[in-house]
This record gives structure tokens, C-alpha cells and sequence, in this order.
């Protein structure tokens, strides 16, 4: 993947952005990696499944919690 500066001004993906702001960009489209970074970030704070399967669910675990915060837990519990 290749990435560089670009000043996007006003870009209908990455939306205003102010005069002469550069953003990281994906060479070659205007996806603002930023935007996607804070979006996934986001994704996983909030995910929960309440419907998740059996085989999926570990000790300790709430269904009404999200998801991939609980397993990033277990696996630091789990290496320390």
C-alpha cells in the first residue's frame, strides 16, 4: 500500500479539512487514512453481538459489552 501528502481541500470523502491542511491519502484515490483509522478505532470500541455463538464466547465474557475490547483484555491478561 502507498501513501502520501496531499491537500484534499474540500473533498467529498475526506470533507473540509481547512486551506492547506495536507492529509494521508492512499495513492492514487482520495480514502483520507485517518478518517478510516478513527472509524475501525470506533468499530471496535462499540462492536457488541449480542447473538454471538456459543463457540465463540470465552470465560468472563458479557454479551452486552463490546466485543473486541473484551478479547484485546484476555489476550493482554493472557501474555502477562
Amino acid at each position: 500500500m502507498f501513501v502520501f501528502l496531499q491537500d484534499l481541500g474540500t473533498s467529498e470523502v475526506g470533507g473540509a479539512t481547512g486551506a492547506g491542511v495536507p492529509q494521508l491519502v492512499i495513492w492514487g484515490t482520495d480514502v483520507d487514512v485517518n478518517r478510516c483509522k478513527q472509524r475501525f478505532k470506533r468499530f471496535l470500541e462499540r462492536y457488541i453481538d449480542p447473538g454471538v455463538e456459543q463457540d465463540e464466547k470465552f470465560d468472563g465474557m458479557d454479551i452486552n459489552e463490546p466485543i473486541y475490547l473484551q478479547r484485546l483484555e484476555e489476550v493482554h491478561l493472557l501474555t502477562y
